[in-house]
């Protein structure tokens, strides 16, 4: 059995609710960016999904037409020669889909459906909302270049089946460009709140203030336009780049990253209670899905209001009075609730698999800090764990490949290798492409020497003699 066939086989056990071990979901997340074949099914089956909605013929005809596209991938030869072949199959498959969605386009009746295509629809409004200066009510549709401003409550607009954005009282929203690679919306004033699933590889979002671009391809996020000009994104899930329309600073999950005339300063969201305000708990319905627990304030993290000396703070939301106010704890209270604290955590704490499914999931929709975080978690939780051995690969992988942290990652690996395991292969492997994301050809050299010594006949060797070749003239 090849390694596609093994990843297709427990795809299908995992899709159909069977439980796997930690190897066979280490293995998974690795061979889902590994293999070419099997990260364009993952997209294609992720394209089908997102047509679904809860119609029994319509989602019977898109789960049809996905097995018909995942059945064509299936027929490529199962040799190496699939990775040179898969651009035709694929071809033929994302065919399929073009036509699935030229079929969708054809029955999209409802006010989400149309009005996204060609600007997008008001689906909350708990007060007064206006368009272009002219009062509008939920249901509405917005076409693009509208100018979005409420004046009071709170209002959420589709701009796309998967992309809501919602607003309090005093923010105004431009709705520049939809349905295209580069969706993007103008924030005038206030702030305002995202969720978006993972776009389609090479689309993003962007919301735009004052010149700041706050750039994402799948995730939750806050973007605020502060009274100086300065514009602050706080990332709720995932990543969101901030800066200008092609470059700029990474902000991770749970960062502030604010940008000041060109100058991007992240730092981590300390108090996550300012973010937590009608407009952004609003977000959680209508995007339908949970998007972020509050993280509760650790007893020996700084005060919100005292960063270090070299860090600027951060600013407050735009629109401070749509936020619930941060009340400190009486000094009497403070042991009794660091208790409280402690117990709640204890019982909520995730459990190993819990852990390995959120991984799963992230690097599902691509959202690689949080796969790691989670990873990181479940060593950190159960380091006597077979879960937290098998894991030290995946996530070694996620630090050298994603992140832009070989060094850590290397350490990860020598940590699995040093006790062995099923995933030899794949730790020796991620160590050669540490070191050359480094350029140690010295310690990539011999590394692909301990390779091919100990696997002289993987799939990879032929490949690895050629590199090794090309070090060794080098020299």
């Amino acid at each position: 059995m090849t390694d596609y066939e093994r990843w297709s086989e427990l795809s299908d056990r995992e899709e159909v609710g069977e439980s796997l071990t930690a190897e066979e979901l280490s293995f998974l997340a690795i061979q889902s960016e590994r293999l070419p074949a099997a990260r364009a099914e993952t997209r294609l089956l992720e394209a089908f999904a997102a047509f679904a909605d809860g119609d029994d013929a319509f989602d019977e005809r898109a789960a049809f037409l996905a097995n018909r596209a995942v059945a064509t991938v299936l027929a490529a030869p199962r040799s190496s020669s699939v990775i040179r072949r898969f651009a035709p199959v694929a071809g033929a498959a994302l065919a399929l889909a073009a036509g699935f969605a030229v079929w969708v386009g054809t029955r999209a009746t409802s006010p989400v459906a149309t009005g996204a295509a060609s600007g997008g629809v008001l689906e909350v409004a708990t007060g007064q909302v206006e368009a272009n200066g002219v009062s509008v009510v939920r249901g509405a549709a917005l076409a693009l270049g509208s100018d979005v401003a409420v004046t009071s409550g709170v209002a959420c607009v589709a701009l796309e089946p998967t992309i809501h954005a919602c607003l309090p009282a005093g923010a105004r929203l431009r709705i520049i460009s939809l349905g295209a690679p580069g969706r993007r919306v103008e924030l005038l004033a206030g702030h305002v709140d995202v969720a978006l699933f993972p776009l389609p590889a090479g689309q993003r979002f962007s919301v735009v203030a004052n010149g700041t671009w706050s750039t994402a391809f799948g995730t939750a996020f806050t973007v605020a336009l502060s009274p100086d000009g300065s514009v602050q994104t706080v990332v709720h899930e995932g990543k969101v780049r901030v800066g200008t329309e092609e470059t700029g600073s990474l902000v991770l999950v749970h960062q502030v990253g604010v940008d000041r005339a060109g100058d991007v300063t992240v730092t981590p969201l300390v108090d996550h209670a300012p973010t937590e305000t009608s407009d952004w708990k609003e977000l959680g319905v209508v995007a339908g899905r949970s998007i972020e627990d509050a993280m509760p304030v650790a007893a020996n993290a700084p005060e919100a209001s005292a960063p270090a000396a070299d860090s600027p703070a951060a600013p407050p939301l735009a629109d401070p009075a749509s936020s619930p106010a941060v009340v400190a704890k009486p000094a009497h209270h403070a042991a009794v609730a660091e208790v409280t604290e402690a117990a709640t955590a204890v019982a909520d704490a995730p459990s190993a698999t819990e852990l390995l499914a959120r991984a799963r999931q992230s690097l599902r929709e691509q959202r690689w800090a949080d796969a790691a975080s989670a990873y990181g978690e479940l060593v950190s939780s159960f380091p006597a764990s077979a879960e937290a051995h098998t894991v030290l690969v995946p996530l070694a992988g996620l630090e050298i490949d994603r992140l832009g942290q070989p060094t850590r990652g290397l350490a990860l690996l020598d940590q699995y290798l040093s006790s062995g395991g099923p995933l030899d292969v794949e730790a020796r492997l991620a160590k050669i492409r540490a070191y050359r994301s480094l350029g140690d050809t010295a310690h990539e050299r011999a590394t692909i020497d301990e390779f091919l010594t100990a696997h002289p006949k993987s799939l990879e060797a032929e490949s690895l003699r050629t590199r090794l070749a090309t070090l060794n003239q080098g020299q």
